[in-house]
């Protein structure tokens, strides 16, 4: 039961942060503040993280300015599996980068 409580309590968490994305513009702020306030090597190192398809997805939408459609068409899959990549790929990063929001999420929900 404990750790059914505690998979909610994550799913929660989860969604409060991609509410905190809910825009592309969201995720486009987040991304210019991060290749801003981090190091080349530093982003480099997190994208390593994800998954190899995201890692392409993220590379041809910032590295070479291409939108997802064309994405789409490069890797052969759907509009919306590169946008699924896209988006949670920001959601990762952004925990990478930000390591204590899920401490600061798990207090908030328990206070509930």
């Amino acid at each position: 039961m404990a750790g059914l409580l505690l998979c909610i309590r994550n799913q929660g968490i989860i969604a409060k942060i991609i509410k905190m994305f809910n825009t592309n513009k969201d995720r486009e702020v987040f991304w210019q503040k991060m290749s801003v306030g981090y190091s080349g090597k530093e982003i480099e190192e997190a994208i390593y993280i994800l998954k190899t398809e995201a890692q392409i997805v993220l590379s041809l939408y910032y590295g070479e300015g291409k939108d997802f459609r064309s994405i789409a068409e490069l890797m052969r899959l759907s509009v919306s599996v590169v946008r699924h990549h896209h988006n949670r790929s920001i959601y990762k990063l952004y925990l990478h980068f930000n390591p204590g929001v899920i401490e600061n999420m798990k207090l908030l929900i328990s206070e509930i």
